[in-house]
């Protein structure tokens, strides 16, 4: 198949691609900016040459970095989600030669302050790699993340398959909730309409009523959407919806309630797709009219021995051998259709019974009042795993939930922990990392807790009468309050070296002291990494309730500042105005390590 002239194919120069807070763009828009961004970039000398693609608002910006990229000469790199931590990390790799973003921080090549230039000529045509013209990397749900390349071919052929399978109005407008980077969200929410002469909104609106008013302000057709998101969809007026003729939700199982709600609610069934970063798009079903899975063009499914899913498909990695055999479980008909009977790493066996997690999860969503919920298990000698749940349910209490699952679920397989949150800590494309989901529990990712406490190496040095304090101290290498700074190069968060560092000896040596009243001065001027051993050095002031200090490794300091404290016949009562001078805090707060 011919994929060469199929994005912007179907588009006029003067037709709209995108639209939204940002502004209007046409097609000769997109290719005038290409060309710009192209310009920007460092030639590519070497083979496999690629550049890192950082985009958090502007869907636009990421398509034209994007068609820049490719007329550079470069491959694409795109990341698995936009934490700090990670594209600090993937940054530093061997083959990035530039990183393209739309985040407003200084530095490497600012898309959206190339927008508009046109201080080149433009691309007369989208220029396509002959070989690999992005690497996608997987989100990590379950362990490090993989990376996987495609081809210019492989992606352009999955857009055409997938514009032939659903058809789509002409010059469809696209509301999009799920990032460009992310290869569901490359896929539908930029090739697609790319090559189906639509356009698609700039932004990632992600609360219901942005997305209603997203759909009504700009008269959407189809709306490109996750699990998580589509589930908050029964909070929005019906009829709000109208203009949308398609739907579509991937990256995580649709639970049935959700379908069914948003079905009845907005008269339309939503187009589930099945897929991995590994295989590209496999299969795909209308949730509320159908339960089996129908392949998708070319795509062919098997299965093996184990009852797993083989998958052979064009849209698979260049260098596969063989059928692609995944963690599905699946029961194939004749016709190539199949349902979907769970995840062989979704079932762990507990005190000799077998427990599927996806199983209890659906439960939890389906229980009224349950908003959003993940389970989990840890290996446990004893009973094979331990389960563990957290939980968004602000009208529910644990009991009750215990209560309504044991009617369900046998009672020894029940979650031995439940946490309550305010909300999970999701991805962008609504996904969950494995190791995020432990860390709110205190467990490293092989399940073992993390180290709660510091050790205060003995003895003492305390002098000047008392008023200098020093002590030796060994940070485990598995301290929990690492977790979230930062995965590939942690940093001990200044909230921390206070709470944990400071505070501890100021209330040993000085318990005389109130609540802080006041931060002067501080610096940081060093790394404290996991199992560096520090030195703190504490100096009281003989005549003002305030001491300085001095965290030092080896002989550079790591940060110093000063901490100043009410008296305790001095505290500040109920009634009292909140400091607002910089930097000062009427107590320490608590933290939580995932946040920390």
């Amino acid at each position: 198949m011919d994929t060469h002239n199929l994005l912007l194919g179907r588009h006029a120069p003067d037709q709209l691609v995108a639209f939204g807070a940002g502004g209007d763009k046409t097609a000769a828009d997109l290719l005038a900016d290409a060309a710009t961004v192209a310009a920007a970039l460092p030639p590519a000398t070497e083979p496999n040459s690629q550049v890192l693609m950082v985009f958090r608002s502007d869907r636009y910006a990421f398509a034209a970095a994007l068609l820049g990229v490719w007329a550079a000469g470069h491959t694409a790199v795109l990341p698995p989600n936009q934490r700090g931590e990670t594209i600090s990390h993937l940054v530093l790799q061997k083959h990035i030669r530039a990183l393209v973003h739309d985040t407003g921080v200084g530095g490497h090549i600012a898309v959206p302050a190339l927008l508009g230039q046109n201080d080149v000529p433009p691309l007369s045509r989208v220029v396509l790699p002959a070989d690999v013209a992005a690497y996608s990397l997987t989100s990590g749900t379950t362990g490090a993340s993989e990376i996987w390349p495609k081809t210019a071919h492989q992606l352009l052929a999955e857009v055409a398959v997938l514009a032939r399978t659903f058809r789509l109005p002409d010059a469809p407008r696209s509301i999009i909730t799920v990032p460009p980077t992310h290869l569901y969200g490359l896929l539908f929410g930029v090739l697609l309409p790319l090559a189906t002469g639509g356009a698609f909104l700039r932004e990632t609106p992600l609360l219901p009523e942005a997305v209603a008013a997203r759909v009504r302000e700009f008269d959407a057709a189809v709306l490109v959407s996750v699990p998580v998101h589509l589930r908050t969809a029964q909070a929005i007026e019906p009829g709000a919806l109208a203009s949308l003729v398609q739907v579509f939700s991937s990256t995580a199982p649709l639970h049935e309630v959700t379908a069914v709600n948003f079905t009845n609610r907005h008269g339309l069934a939503i187009n589930e797709i099945f897929g991995s970063t590994e295989t590209g798009g496999i299969a795909w079903r209308a949730r509320a009219r159908d339960a089996r899975w129908r392949p998708l063009d070319g795509v062919r499914i098997g299965v093996d021995e184990t009852g797993r899913m083989a998958v052979e498909s064009p849209f698979g990695p260049p260098t596969a051998g063989g059928p692609f055999v995944t963690a599905d479980r699946i029961e194939l008909d004749a016709d190539g259709s199949f349902v979907h009977q769970g995840r062989n790493d979704g079932v762990v066996k507990v005190g000799g019974l077998r427990v599927s997690l996806p199983s209890m999860e659906d439960w939890l969503l389906q229980y009224p009042g349950v908003v959003d919920c993940v389970v989990v298990a840890v290996p446990e000698l004893a009973r094979g795993s331990r389960v563990l749940a957290v939980v968004v349910a602000p009208t529910l209490t644990e009991s009750q939930l215990r209560e309504a699952m044991s009617a369900n679920f046998d009672p020894t397989t029940l979650p031995k922990r439940f946490l309550f949150l305010d909300r999970l800590p999701r991805e962008a494309n609504g996904k969950l990392q494995n190791s995020r989901v432990l860390r709110l529990f205190g467990l490293a990712p092989d399940g073992k807790p993390l180290a709660r406490e510091l050790t205060f190496n003995k003895p003492l040095t305390v002098s000047n009468e008392g008023h200098t304090v020093t002590v030796d101290v060994h940070v485990p290498e598995d301290y929990i309050w690492y977790g979230g700074h930062f995965e590939t190069y942690p940093v001990m968060a200044g909230i921390v070296q206070l709470h944990e560092l400071l505070l501890p000896l100021v209330q040993q040596f000085r318990p005389d002291l109130g609540p802080i009243r006041a931060l002067q001065r501080v610096k940081f001027l060093g790394r404290v990494a996991p199992g560096d051993t520090i030195q703190i050095e504490l100096v009281f002031s003989a005549e003002a309730p305030e001491c300085d200090f001095t965290i030092r490794k080896g002989a550079r300091s790591c940060s110093a500042g000063r901490v100043s404290f009410f008296e305790p016949e001095n505290l500040p009562g109920d009634e009292a105005e909140p400091l607002d001078a910089v930097g000062q805090v009427s107590s320490v707060p608590t933290v939580n390590p995932v946040d920390a």
